[in-house]
């Protein structure tokens, strides 16, 4: 599992909340849809294992405990991600 086909899986799900609006109904979907013991959750979880014993999700670490950092800003998982600049 690389990091691009990681952002893959997370955008199928991603994509599905586009023009949703932020009420009760979305609050539930996530668990309602991909929660444990559906497919998406299992296919989530052994992404998410695999990056980890790559090295790539969690390659930080502090005081003993290994961690990952999140998407910098203007990371989009429908898009490629943006270029450095300096």
């Amino acid at each position: 599992m690389s990091p691009t086909e990681f952002r893959e899986k997370i955008a199928k799900v991603t994509v599905q909340l586009e023009g949703r609006p932020l009420d009760a109904g979305l609050d539930a979907w996530p668990n309602a849809e991909h929660g444990a013991g559906t497919v998406t959750h299992s296919s989530l979880r052994e992404a998410c294992m695999a990056g980890a014993k790559d090295g790539w999700l969690c390659d930080r670490e502090g005081g003993g405990i290994r961690l990952t950092v999140g998407p910098r800003a203007g990371w989009s998982a429908h898009r490629a991600a943006p270029t450095a600049r300096r």
